[in-house]
């Protein structure tokens, strides 16, 4: 063998430190850009958390303006329903009277015009309902109930209610009828 064929098959001391080198140099190339990585994600992370709040924010500002156009809408709107309400209960009143007027079934298809404009503004009549809902439901008037079972019952229905969405406007004005306990 000769001296340089035996020379090649040494290996090269000097050359296995810049491979080391090399090799630190990928690893601490790839630990920054690790760290970058992480930086970036954490950055994604904060605009995805801001962009989501930001759009919450947003949600909530529409949510509160549509309130307050309705609010507006329907304050501007407030003095045409309560004469449409009064009408409505001055036409029931007529009805009550007039069992025989041969003018009964206009007046009756005028309340249910006064109802049909209502709902069109999303104002409803409250419908009956056969047990008290002080949710709903103003007493006017307090009958003795014969049994337990007829203890909150309605006896009459005074004054029709109406709510919009949800929300009472006025009150249905009712009798009920109130179970005393025989005292001995």
């Amino acid at each position: 063998m000769s001296e340089e064929a035996a020379t090649a098959c040494e290996p090269d001391l000097n050359r296995s430190e810049p491979e080391e080198s090399s090799d630190q140099d990928v690893i601490e190339g790839l630990k920054a850009l690790d760290a970058r990585l992480d930086k970036l994600t954490s950055q994604f992370d904060a605009k995805i958390r801001f962009d989501s709040a930001k759009e919450a924010a947003f949600d909530r500002l529409y949510r509160d303006l549509d309130e307050h156009r309705e609010g507006a809408d329907f304050a501007h709107k407030q003095g045409l329903v309560t004469s449409l309400l009064s009408m409505y209960d001055r036409i029931g009143e007529m009805l009550k009277a007039a069992s025989v007027d041969p003018h009964r079934a206009d007046l009756g298809n005028l309340q249910q015009d006064i109802v049909d404009a209502l709902r069109m503004e999303e104002i409803e009549l409250i419908e009956p309902e056969t047990r008290l809902n002080l949710k709903t439901m103003q007493t006017l008037e307090v009958l003795s109930a014969a049994s337990q079972e007829d203890d909150g019952v309605i006896a009459a229905i005074h004054r029709q209610g109406f709510a919009k969405r949800g929300r009472v406007l006025r009150a249905q004005t009712v009798s009920i009828y109130k179970f005393q306990q025989p005292t001995d």
